[in-house]
């Protein structure tokens, strides 16, 4: 299932993109210590780094965000809470708040095509990880793929879109990762890769990098990815 650590790095990602970069560092800072706790150094590190950077520009955020980046931030508020109360063993309460961020992703679609499908691809699954069920996972793996379809179809290709690419392409790497399909992974980390490293972007690419080289080191599986 989705580590705590990854889907903190996840909801801090999207603040980014939505202009909270006070949420943003505080969703890293979450992240570092769950990566911590996890003897995963390394990535750690990593998000420390960029969380120095994010300090630096805390000054741009925007007062007074428009309406699709309210419900953006409304959103990733929902799946923050649903983790907290996971955590706690609350189900149930997790569960409601998730069932909210994913109607609000739907109301989305409508005003941000692809935002809207990343958005409910990441409420789908932070449900897997509630219900430990695989099947919110492949929900949550249509919804990236049809982000990333539309994201593809933009033109011209802008770092900033190509970045977004290779972000969904991680996510949906990181799903055939932790649903048993290594050789699916492999596939989606090397695009991805090769995206951060076309524009130039290292310490994500380290980070895909430090991924592709622990699952080579596991026995190829067939998928249907």
């Amino acid at each position: 299932m989705y580590s705590d650590g990854r889907y903190h790095q996840t909801l801090g990602y999207l603040n980014i993109q939505f202009g909270n970069l006070d949420q943003a560092c505080l969703d890293y800072l979450n992240a570092i210590e769950a990566f911590q706790r996890d003897n995963d150094q390394t990535t750690a590190s990593q998000l420390t780094e960029r969380l120095s950077e994010l300090n630096a520009g805390r000054d741009s955020n925007p007062a007074d965000p428009p309406m699709d980046v309210r419900f953006k931030l409304e959103i990733l508020r929902l799946c923050r809470l649903s983790l907290r109360h996971s955590r706690r063993k609350q189900y149930p309460i997790a569960l409601n708040m998730l069932e909210r961020g994913l109607q609000l992703s739907d109301t989305l679609v409508d005003i941000d095509y692809q935002q809207g499908q990343y958005c409910a691809a990441v409420v789908l699954g932070m449900m897997g990880k509630v219900y430990n069920a695989q099947r919110y996972y492949l929900f949550a793996l249509a919804s990236f793929k049809a982000a990333l379809e539309a994201y593809q179809s933009l033109t011209p290709p802008t770092p900033r879109i190509q970045g977004r690419i290779a972000t969904v392409l991680g996510e949906i790497a990181h799903i055939a990762e932790i649903t048993n399909h290594p050789d699916a992974a492999i596939e989606y980390y090397l695009d991805a890769l090769w995206y951060w490293n076309s524009i130039e972007h290292q310490p994500q690419a380290k980070q895909i990098a430090q991924q592709l080289n622990k699952l080579c080191n596991q026995p190829a599986e067939v998928s249907t990815y």
